[in-house]
């Protein structure tokens, strides 16, 4: 991002088709995802290089926007990169991680706001200015996971023979690339 920015972009019949989905996010919506969810899941959780699936407990209730695995890169043959570029080929709906390290984002580097105040990086609440300094931010979990993360869709319009198909192409890549 070149710029910080809001996310205001809904229209107002947006807004209204939203409120509409809303009656069918328990009877609809939530229990496909959930099934979708389950069958690409159950299609790798077996395997030994998916280090990491989604939690979905009674604690911790997933709600299957999108799913995120971390994949035993180093035991692999290739990067995650590659993995996702063939999976993609393979006719899977997988992406990179998403939620990229905001601290290198231009936006953050050169304090780049709203208008000539500078907001929220120059803002006179900030009383030391070291606490929006990201030029030397150390986040080793962070760097872990975005080489070894990609994400997977559980979307509710995915029948079951989707997310079979794409369970098994997840499954097919990442024995490929097995060392």
């Amino acid at each position: 991002h070149n710029m910080v920015g809001f996310n205001y972009r809904m229209t107002e019949m947006q807004s209204a088709i939203g409120i509409a989905e809303l009656e069918r996010i328990d009877n609809w919506n939530m229990p496909n995802r959930i099934r979708n969810a389950n069958i690409i899941i159950d299609q790798i959780k077996d395997l030994p290089q998916v280090l990491y699936k989604p939690i979905d407990t009674e604690t911790r209730k997933n709600g299957w926007y999108v799913m995120a695995f971390s994949l035993d890169i180093e035991n692999m043959t290739c990067d995650i990169k590659q993995f996702v570029d063939a999976a993609v080929a393979e006719g899977a709906v997988v992406w990179k991680v998403f939620w990229p390290q905001c601290h290198v984002e231009t936006a953050f580097q050169k304090h780049i706001a709203f208008g000539k105040s500078g907001f929220p990086f120059k803002s006179k609440e900030y009383v030391n200015p070291a606490s929006v300094d990201y030029s030397n931010v150390d986040v080793p979990n962070a760097l872990w996971h975005e080489s070894h993360t990609f994400t997977c869709f559980a979307f509710p319009t995915f029948t079951e023979e989707n997310c079979e198909q794409i369970g098994q192409a997840l499954r097919k890549v990442i024995l490929a690339y097995s060392k």
